[in-house]
């Protein structure tokens, strides 16, 4: 898979709802910050993959893998 292709499939979930980061989440929802990050923090619904360290995240909805 070369970068392009990763980054359009990349974006075709984010898009779609599969994988948010937590400002996605906040536009989508229009949630606060504090009950975004909480929601995107429950594992029973989205699994964490940090990127870069503690320093960012994106997260995985479980649900619709």
């Amino acid at each position: 898979m070369t970068t392009s292709e990763f980054l359009t499939e990349l974006e075709k979930r984010i898009k779609d709802g599969r994988v948010a980061n937590i400002e996605s989440h906040l536009r989508r929802t229009g949630q606060t910050r504090i009950a975004a990050t909480k929601e995107l923090q429950d594992p029973s619904r989205w699994k964490c993959e940090e990127i870069n360290g503690k320093y960012g995240a994106i997260y995985v909805n479980i649900e619709k893998e």
